[in-house]
């Protein structure tokens, strides 16, 4: 509900269509109202102060976990990687960009730049992603975002007897395929 800041006192609940605020937010008087609620939505703000603290608590944990995640290895720009894989190379090479649309490697993006870990990366191949790579982002497609994928590789894995995917994607590649598959299965009760 829009009030003039002069009359303050009338608080009377009054609700406004999306035409009515479009024209108040066109029309550049903002300084001269405040926002008050109006009675209908008494109860809605106490359950969105709950919603409310509820967000910023997930969204504290969520930075965490980022920071966690991003401490668990090593990270490169895109950038830096095409630098690192132009200098070692004479002929034209795939963009890392190019992997990230076909699925071939993950990148979390912090501050505008994209990361990739180092450890998709098979450093002996021209820091090119391990092929298994491709097949474990297939079975996260519709489950995980990139940060979720990179949650999972950089966390526990029951599956692994307790060892992180990101671990062992180099010298057991196919296991960390299978506990990926068993990730997106859930948990199953029988």
């Amino acid at each position: 509900m829009f009030v003039n800041s002069s009359d303050t006192h009338l608080l009377k609940p009054m609700i406004l269509n999306r035409d009515e605020i479009a024209s108040y937010m066109k029309s550049g008087n903002h300084q001269h109202y405040i926002i008050a609620p109006c009675a209908s939505e008494l109860d809605f703000e106490t359950h969105s102060m709950k919603d409310a603290k509820l967000f910023i608590n997930e969204r504290r944990m969520l930075a965490a976990a980022k920071q966690l995640t991003l401490k668990t290895t090593s990270w490169v720009t895109v950038q830096d990687l095409q630098c690192i894989r132009t200098l070692n190379s004479d002929v034209p090479l795939e963009h890392p960009n190019d992997w990230i649309a076909a699925g071939r490697v993950f990148a979390v993006k912090i501050a505008e730049q994209e990361f990739i870990p180092l450890y998709a990366l098979d450093l002996e191949n021209n820091f090119s992603p391990y092929n298994i790579l491709l097949e474990v982002l297939k079975v996260f497609a519709a489950h995980k975002n990139s940060w979720g994928v990179a949650f999972w590789f950089s966390s526990l894995c029951g599956f692994l007897a307790g060892q992180r995917p990101q671990d062992l994607l180099k010298n057991q590649p196919q296991l960390v395929l299978d506990a990926a598959k068993d990730e997106a299965a859930g948990v199953t009760h029988g």
